[in-house]
């Protein structure tokens, strides 16, 4: 006779059947941060299990910057369940002032088109840092938003490049998400 989790197997009761694989957690992370990452199963009967510590996650490296595609699998009795998540990397966390130097820095190499367009991307996070530094934090989500719609537009009209455009999204992005987080965790 086996067992499983310390419970005998009963002639009488059916064995359970792994149906589902379930990963929640952070899906960015800053250089060497470790991974964060629940993992869940599912099931037929409707249980769910965590199994963070009994599965398998490969192709996180927290040393390497970018987009990184992880396979999480979990195997129990012959039965194997997967999913693939996208997580990011980033080299550091990023402020509006880093983004201000950022703007400065990619006008001066000629990623952004002109001192106009760098002009309106500074104006622009300048709101932003003051709403921050008054705490008005629906103003800051606000105009992080309408910084995104504004790359967008230069983006299309030629007027920043590729790269500066996944830059200062990928700041834009990690912003938003952080200060959605410093409000939901003040406000509980």
């Amino acid at each position: 006779m086996y067992a499983i989790a310390g419970v005998e197997k009963s002639d009488d009761l059916p064995l359970s059947k792994l149906e589902n694989l379930q990963v929640d957690g952070e899906l960015e992370y800053t250089l060497h941060e470790p991974l964060n990452l629940q993992v869940t199963v599912q099931y037929d009967n409707g249980y769910t299990r965590d199994v963070t510590k009994q599965s398998s996650i490969i192709g996180f490296d927290a040393s390497k910057t970018g987009y990184q595609q992880l396979h999480v699998t979990y195997q129990e009795n012959g039965k194997t369940v997967s999913k693939t998540i996208r997580i990011n990397v980033i080299a550091e966390k990023t402020s509006i002032t880093k983004m201000q130097y950022l703007v400065k820095s990619l006008r001066e190499e000629e990623e952004i088109s002109d001192d106009k367009t760098a002009q309106a991307l500074h104006v622009h996070l300048a709101a932003v840092k003051q709403f921050e530094e008054t705490n008005q934090m629906e103003k800051v989500w606000k105009h992080l938003e309408n910084f995104k719609a504004l790359l967008d537009y230069q983006r299309n009209k030629g007027q920043i490049s590729d790269n500066a455009y996944e830059k200062l999204m990928n700041d834009t992005a990690y912003l938003i998400k952080h200060y959605t987080k410093t409000t939901t965790e003040t406000a509980a």
